[in-house]
């Protein structure tokens, strides 16, 4: 099992799971920042932290969220401990 995340971890989590339920990819970070009223670069944390928690995979030098195609939630199953 993952280890657990954080509140603001877990925030940023379920709305990018929100978002790619609703439009079939993920956001960019700036839309994800003022979704939680917080900084690009505090997003760009999150989304480091979550990759190396297991939740995220994105290709850093292909602009990570910043391009939603290089980027995808892993499914439970998939999460590493």
């Amino acid at each position: 099992m993952a280890a657990p995340l954080t509140p603001r971890q877990q925030q940023c989590l379920d709305f990018l799971r929100s978002e790619q339920e609703e439009t079939g990819a993920l956001p960019k970070q700036i839309v994800v920042a003022s979704a939680l009223s917080i900084s690009t670069s505090r997003v760009a944390s999150l989304l480091h932290q979550l990759k190396h928690r297991g939740w995220i995979e994105y290709q850093a030098n292909k602009r990570g969220l910043r391009d939603g195609r290089y980027a995808r939630l892993l499914d439970p199953t998939e999460i590493r401990t």
